[in-house]
């Protein structure tokens, strides 16, 4: 019988690996052409933990491009179930707020409605609407229209810290006991001060470290504690 049960998890576990892989790839695929930052191992991170957890509410704060609303929603997916909520106001304006002035030149010379086009063309190629739910809207005016129990959280918005403030206040409250936190650009510096760090330090009391990414710039926190 124990030989059996083995034999059993290590089917699964090879079935797993081959799901990993194949849809890793398919992400490498779809992502050609899609605008902003989401590193290999960040990607990895990302279908891991839902494929592992088999989340049935995500939100993602900060989308641009959709980089990393592509691993979540393709990974939803591939589990037949979940939605995401896509959260981003696609405006300058928004994006403005609260940035020094090399963020700020940055930011104030992209073309935002061209790259929201462009993610919305990236969601229908890639047949992921049934998965998706996009908000063009800043993240507090989108609270109403976002469940109030969520498996997983990824904060990846305006990283001034009032905005990452407003994120954690209005959102982490809502993550499940034992949800997910995915924070990225935890090390990012406004004025040569950590403008997201503290913010995302007062989660910690609240939640185990799992994962971090990207050389300590991308954190996945469990909740464990409401």
């Amino acid at each position: 019988m124990k030989r059996i049960f083995a034999f059993i998890v290590f089917g699964l576990a090879l079935l797993r690996a081959e799901t990993d892989h194949k849809l890793l790839g398919n992400i490498r695929a779809a992502r050609r052409g899609v605008e902003g930052w989401c590193s290999e191992e960040k990607t990895r991170l990302i279908v891991e933990t839902i494929l592992s957890a088999k989340p049935e509410v995500c939100v993602e704060i900060g989308v641009f491009g959709g980089a990393s609303i592509l691993p979540i929603a393709m990974s939803l997916k591939t589990l037949g179930k979940g939605k995401v909520y896509a959260i981003d106001p696609w405006t300058n304006v928004e994006c403005l707020k609260g940035q020094d002035k090399p963020n700020a030149d940055w930011w104030g010379s992209v073309n935002l409605e061209q790259v929201f086009q462009s993610y919305n063309r990236m969601i229908s190629h890639n047949n992921l609407s049934g998965f998706v739910q996009t908000l063009r809207m800043t993240s507090e005016d989108a609270a109403g229209m976002v469940s109030q129990e969520i498996d997983l959280l990824h904060i990846d918005g305006n990283h001034s810290t009032d905005a990452v403030k407003i994120d954690v206040e209005v959102y982490f409250p809502r993550v499940k006991m034992g949800g997910y936190v995915l924070c990225d650009d935890w090390l990012w510096s406004i004025d040569h001060k950590y403008s997201t760090r503290p913010i995302y330090e007062t989660m910690l009391s609240k939640c185990e470290f799992i994962a971090k990414v990207d050389k300590g710039n991308c954190v996945l926190l469990r909740k464990v504690e409401l």
